[in-house]
């Protein structure tokens, strides 16, 4: 063989090696991945819980029409705890409490941004802490949700400084939008707030209260749209004109699955915070709500609804799939219901013909009533919460 022959055998076994390395490097890296991924998602399986079918919502505004600094009646309260509590998987943060410290702070399946967005709870909401990873807790809301958010969405706390909140004043937001301005001039924004948010209040004006945010953030809110926190706390009764006043208010507000605030707000979202306005801890998901209170059955002409009942839909039981609760609307009287499905509006209610969707697939499937029901086993008093508990003053 002659040298150029030497020459092309030696660039071809040059190659082919080259080649075998290469692919060497790819399989072994593909393997890894696949390793990862397969332990990731099953990790991801065993930290979360599923998710059932949500709704939603977005601005305008409700005037409860109480003075914020009206005597509260200070009564006894009772350490109760709520419905079913979540476990983590691997609890490493026992004693340790936080609030939330934005607007609406997003609540994810795992700790990951791009994670499905399962709920959301509003600034000032107390939760207890179950775990940390890389910058994400693993929490618990007072209605014994669970789910990741990540740190700067809460403030943390130890039990000892949540039981310091029983002798600070709080306030909340009743109005679906609004700012904590830097100066008594409005000019710059320290925070945006939404319907719901809880707020330390430290200093009353002529028209703007002195605010702390849960990190220790300082600034002014208007007058008009806060009330005191207490007066949610203590309600002898719901009152239900109010609670449909408030329904309207969040019309036109934009669906966002997992929303639970004024920014948007998913079904269950939706009528969580109406029950919550009245003083009352509901489960979040439909098919929990749909659980509790008292089972309904509706007449011909639906005469025997009251408003404040809760309307469920979903799949019915058949051969091929068992029943399965999608969606929940709140009745307001005269065969009509609000809620949250694209955007919050008011439907005609038929309770033997009623199609949310046009296809057949979310039909109607039952009725509870929370008045009545509250105290039971997932409907409770606000001021019965192990969590919301911190913010009350004993005698």
């Amino acid at each position: 063989m002659d040298k150029f022959g030497i020459a092309f055998l030696i660039d071809l076994t040059m190659m082919i090696a080259r080649r075998l390395f290469i692919l060497n490097l790819l399989l072994g890296f593909t393997l890894n991945s696949f390793a990862n991924n397969f332990e990731c998602e099953k990790k991801q399986k065993a930290e979360a819980k599923s998710i059932e079918n949500h709704c939603v919502s977005l601005t305008n505004h409700f005037n409860s029409g109480i003075n914020f600094y009206d005597k509260v009646s200070q009564i006894e309260y009772a350490d109760i705890e709520i419905g079913h509590y979540f476990k983590s998987p691997d609890s490493k943060r026992n004693g340790l409490y936080g609030l939330i410290n934005i607007s609406a702070g997003n609540i994810r399946k795992s700790p990951q941004h791009y994670s499905e967005l399962v709920s959301q709870e509003l600034m000032g909401t107390p939760i207890k802490v179950l775990n940390e990873k890389e910058g994400w807790y693993y929490i618990q809301t007072p209605n014994g949700y669970t789910g990741w958010i990540d740190g700067p969405g809460i403030s943390l706390r130890t039990e000892e400084e949540m039981k310091e909140l029983s002798k600070q004043t709080f306030g909340i937001f009743a109005k679906q939008y609004g700012q904590v301005y830097k100066s008594k001039d409005k000019l710059e924004v320290v925070s945006d707030i939404v319907l719901g948010d809880i707020l330390n209040v430290n200093e009353n004006l002529t028209s703007l209260y002195g605010v702390t945010l849960p990190d220790g953030r300082k600034g002014y809110v208007e007058k008009e749209g806060m009330i005191s926190l207490l007066s949610i706390f203590y309600q002898s009764k719901v009152d239900m004109d109010e609670m449909i006043v408030l329904s309207k208010s969040l019309m036109g507000v934009s669906y966002l699955w997992g929303g639970k605030s004024s920014k948007g707000i998913d079904c269950s979202g939706f009528t969580s915070i109406l029950y919550f306005f009245s003083g009352v801890i509901l489960q979040r998901d439909a098919s929990q709500q749909f659980k509790h209170g008292e089972t309904i059955t509706v007449n011909e002409n639906v005469s025997n609804l009251k408003p404040g009942d809760l309307l469920f839909f979903g799949r019915k039981d058949s051969k091929n799939a068992r029943e399965k609760v999608t969606h929940v609307g709140l009745y307001i009287g005269k065969g009509e219901f609000i809620h949250s499905s694209g955007f919050v509006h008011i439907s005609k209610f038929y309770p033997h013909n009623q199609n949310l969707d046009n296809s057949g697939k979310t039909v109607f499937l039952g009725i509870k009533r929370i008045i009545g029901s509250i105290g039971s086993p997932g409907i409770q008093r606000i001021e019965d919460n192990e969590l919301y508990k911190y913010f009350l003053k004993s005698k």
